[in-house]
């Protein structure tokens, strides 16, 4: 799956759910967390390779905490917040790495091949 496609499935994901469902449907709720779950690794690495870089990736401290909450704690997590973060995180983050990524490809286009 390329980035493109990546990014379009995770705007789909919280399309046409409800907070109702993220709380009763299992899987809804084992999706979300483990999107969380992702980012806040791939963010983890991002810092420790380019700490510079992640500073312009908004509550990007948040979401690594928050990853290690749901990995190490996971019995404490309160749903209701796993559903407000998905909420209200999601469209900036999504946003600010768009634009990196945006930027990574003007600056340094892939070779025709990929």
């Amino acid at each position: 799956m390329g980035r493109r496609e990546g990014r379009r499935r995770n705007r789909r994901l919280y399309r046409g759910f409800r907070h109702e469902a993220l709380r009763r449907v299992g899987r809804v709720r084992s999706a979300v967390e483990r999107k969380f779950e992702i980012i806040g690794e791939a963010l983890g690495r991002l810092a420790k390779i380019d700490p510079k870089l992640v500073e312009s990736i908004p509550r990007y401290r948040e979401t690594i905490a928050f990853r290690n909450l749901l990995i190490y704690v996971d019995a404490a997590v309160d749903r209701d917040r796993v559903w407000l973060t998905a909420r209200e995180s999601s469209p900036p983050l999504r946003g600010a790495v768009a634009a990196l990524l945006k930027k990574r490809n003007d600056e340094s286009p892939s070779p025709s091949f990929l």
